[in-house]
């Protein structure tokens, strides 16, 4: 009798661990993944819509239910950390490993006035905390990230996809999850590679060609300037190549083959050049 009792106690503590966990600590008992699907109340999708690493934060959109009907739109979190994450980096762990529209699973539970919750991202979980306020007669969830969850991988070590695939099939009772991993080291998925040069990139390629096209006018009104210097040798308007007035065939071809050349070659100092008649 002693021992079935000491065995449900057991089971109940590891079913609803992620759930009630005061989380002032990296969580170290093994946890199967199928009491999580289980006792949890929420499980979604939410994609990063903005990382502010300065504050530091970010800024979580919510983007699909796998379980139940998540109650947030727009999760504003600050990444500060607590005492754990100071002392072992976590914050800066999860930076490195988001960017935006990253996709995140969510899972978590409504605990008296506040939410537990458990991030997962490509083999990086996350603990988080959503203490419940009054604000204008309306409750407000102020979110704030707790620390890494480094033995949380012997739960599931995969990618996001992969773990929504697995809920997915474990709520509609299609496919039960996999064990864990109780061999499983300790650690975080790899960090990604960011992305870059987000509306620089195309600013520039859209600027270069009227920038080599002010370049290569002034450098043709130069040379104009230069041969009318020497006497009324460019008669008209330089369009749409130009016309000569009193230079001789000659010069004229080599006038065009020299400033199409530079205009080839993106090379404007022609201002310099002199031509012989």
């Amino acid at each position: 009798m002693r021992n079935r009792f000491l065995m449900t106690m057991c089971l109940v503590c590891v079913s609803g661990l992620l759930s009630a966990a005061s989380a002032r600590a990296v969580i170290m008992v093994l946890i199967p993944l199928n009491s999580v699907v289980d006792k949890e109340e929420f499980i979604f999708i939410a994609r990063v819509k903005e990382i502010l690493p300065d504050k530091p934060a970010m800024v979580l959109a919510f983007d699909e239910n796998l379980k139940g009907k998540a109650p947030f739109e727009r999760m504003p979190v600050n990444l500060t950390g607590d005492a754990e994450a100071k002392k072992d980096k976590h914050t800066e762990v999860l930076l490195d490993r988001i960017d935006k529209d990253t996709p995140i699973v969510i899972i978590t539970t409504k605990r008296g006035g506040r939410y537990i919750a458990f991030g997962f991202t490509n083999g990086t979980w996350f603990q988080m905390e959503g203490r419940i306020e009054k604000q204008d007669d309306k409750e407000v969830v102020r979110w704030s990230f707790l620390h890494c969850e480094p033995y949380l991988v012997r739960t599931f070590k995969g990618t996001t996809e992969e773990l929504k695939q697995i809920v997915v099939d474990a709520v509609a009772k299609k496919k039960a999850p996999p064990p864990p991993n109780e061999k499983e080291k300790p650690g975080f998925g790899p960090p990604i590679k960011k992305s870059s040069g987000v509306g620089g990139f195309p600013f520039a390629v859209i600027q270069l060609p009227f920038l080599g096209l002010i370049a290569a006018l002034a450098a043709l009104f130069q040379l104009r300037h230069s041969l009318h210097a020497r006497g009324p040798v460019v008669a008209a308007p330089l369009s749409p190549f130009f016309r000569t007035g009193n230079v001789g065939s000659d010069a004229a071809s080599q006038i065009r083959s020299r400033v199409s050349d530079h205009l080839f070659r993106g090379r404007f100092h022609l201002a310099s050049d002199r031509f012989e008649e």
